[in-house]
């Protein structure tokens, strides 16, 4: 009989290169800064957020019919944090109150 599941996310976005560069541009100019906000918004309206929202309702569900508390452990990396700083804030939100919760451990 299983006792104990564990559950755990990892969340990243890596930064993306620009496909025409120019060799003397500096690190500024490599990165495709509107192609990775692009790319956030679509996976924070898509998997994010949602997910966010669903761990938070489900388990106060399952914390108040079932008398424990369920908890995740979420591993985010430090680039998606800048960029989710950037540009999509509301999904530190969602964490901070995951976290605040006591749903939630960062690895």
């Amino acid at each position: 009989m299983v006792n104990y599941v564990i559950f755990s996310l990892e969340m990243h976005q890596p930064y993306r290169i620009k496909s025409n560069i120019d060799p003397r541009s500096d690190l500024r100019g490599l990165l495709d800064e509107e192609l990775d906000e692009l790319v956030l918004r679509r996976v924070a309206e898509k998997s994010y957020r949602p997910v966010l929202r669903i761990l938070r309702e489900e388990f106060d569900r399952i914390a108040d019919k079932e008398g424990y508390k369920p908890m995740v452990n979420i591993s985010i990396s430090g680039v998606l944090l800048e960029q989710l700083t950037r540009y999509i804030p509301d999904i530190i939100d969602l964490l901070k109150d995951l976290v605040s919760s006591g749903y939630v451990e960062f690895l």
